[in-house]
């Protein structure tokens, strides 16, 4: 009897787990949804829709969420981590919604200042930057598998960005942009539903609250030896990736007088590469994932390298299949290993310094064309990437000796 009873507890608890995961999947497939549809509808827009519009428009609206990274992300961490993913989470649903209300009345087809764009990115993106740590956090203690646990959030953060790269090109492309920020809005009540319902197993908070500053120390402490230092890398080099994408494949469609629906294809393209290796990625964890994400991620780079030499809508939508799987496997495998490495309750500021770093690194990529001043896209392509491998072959030289991921003390 008491044997049944156990078993049965057994089979309770990963029926609870598996409902959990699925409404998270729900959740981060919507989120993934609207980051995608914000990042090319304000592309897109900031290029066509805006009073002298350029490739330089877009990095400046697009190094918002960099900046609001590199300059808060820390301290964004700290105070998730002690009012809660719940709550955070909700707050940022609303910084969303609030930054897609002042941009609604701006695309009627009459061209905006690109003053109103940024006041709307910069609520959209300070949402965001509270939003997507918060979820991290919830999925800490919602997968039992850290690394599946990881496939299962790539898995749906890239189908929902297919859905929202995809279907976003193709109302930009019809006329019906405001009808994308409608389902922003939409979204934003579904996930604050989600927020208020979701498990209270996450911990509400650093439950002995000491001094901010040392929280805050102690989030950064986890990434400064040898594993937390490649994580980083990892992590910022392949986020750099997709931003390099978002910042240049509308000017490159432009350069190649592609349409605005081969825009959207094609960053759909990347969503759907990387979703297949994501949905590999739940079922099989490598043996070695630091040296296959380090060896991944070079490849990957070789391969942006060669973005601008595809000379028609469907190759380049072929190579972005391509670069969006490299980019979903290094991203899976290391958000997998952070997910181990992370102690419970650490996830808010230790994911929001990494992402402060990774901004770091998103406001030279977003304002490069402003800085650099080359004038087409396809050739910061090839510098861009040509700096992507030299950071690669530094990690696998610089960290050749450090493989191994030791978990940090769950205490």
């Amino acid at each position: 009897m008491l044997k049944s009873n156990g078993l049965l507890r057994i089979l309770q608890f990963i029926h609870v787990r598996k409902i959990k995961l699925i409404r998270y999947l729900i959740s981060i497939f919507a989120a993934s949804y609207v980051s995608a549809l914000l990042i090319v509808f304000y592309a897109w827009f900031a290029l066509t829709g805006t009073e002298g519009g350029s490739v330089e428009t877009v990095g400046h609206v697009l190094a918002l969420r960099s900046v609001i990274n590199l300059a808060f992300g820390p301290f964004l961490g700290v105070i998730i981590d002690r009012i809660g993913p719940r709550l955070a989470g909700s707050i940022g649903c609303l910084l969303i919604s609030i930054g897609s209300i002042i941009i609604l009345n701006n695309v009627s087809g009459i061209k905006t200042t690109e003053f109103v764009l940024i006041i709307s990115a910069l609520f959209t993106s300070s949402g965001v930057a509270i939003f997507s740590p918060s979820l991290d956090a919830i999925l800490q203690t919602t997968a039992v598998n850290a690394s599946k646990g990881a496939g299962v959030r790539n898995f749906g953060r890239q189908g929902g960005m297919i859905v929202g790269s995809g279907l976003t090109g193709i109302l930009l492309a019809s006329g019906y942009g405001e009808l994308t920020i409608y389902t922003v809005i939409l979204v934003m009540i579904g996930q604050l539903l989600y927020m208020v319902t979701a498990s209270k197993s996450p911990p509400a908070g650093v439950k002995n609250k000491t001094f901010f500053l040392k929280e805050l120390g102690a989030g950064i402490k986890m990434l400064w030896d040898p594993v937390g230092a490649q994580l980083v890398i990892l992590f910022s080099a392949s986020l750099a990736l997709g931003q390099l994408t978002n910042s240049l494949l509308a000017g490159l469609i432009v350069e190649k007088s592609f349409s605005a629906v081969s825009y959207g294809l094609s960053d759909a393209s990347w969503s759907v590469g990387a979703i297949v290796i994501a949905g590999l990625l739940s079922f099989y964890v490598p043996k070695s994932p630091m040296f296959i994400a380090r060896i991944v991620l070079l490849v990957a780079s070789l391969a942006f390298v060669l973005m601008p030499i595809w000379p028609n809508p469907l190759l380049l939508c072929c190579a972005h299949f391509i670069l969006g799987g490299l980019y979903s496997g290094v991203r899976t495998i290391v958000d997998g290993m952070l997910l181990d490495y992370v102690p419970v309750g650490y996830m808010g500021r230790v994911k929001s310094n990494v992402s402060a770093v990774s901004g770091f690194v998103g406001v030279l990529v977003y304002l490069s064309p402003s800085i650099l001043g080359f004038p087409l896209a396809s050739t910061y392509y090839v510098f861009d990437g040509i700096l992507l491998i030299a950071i690669c072959l530094f990690t696998i030289l610089k960290y050749r000796n450090h493989l191994a991921l030791a978990p940090t003390s769950k205490a």
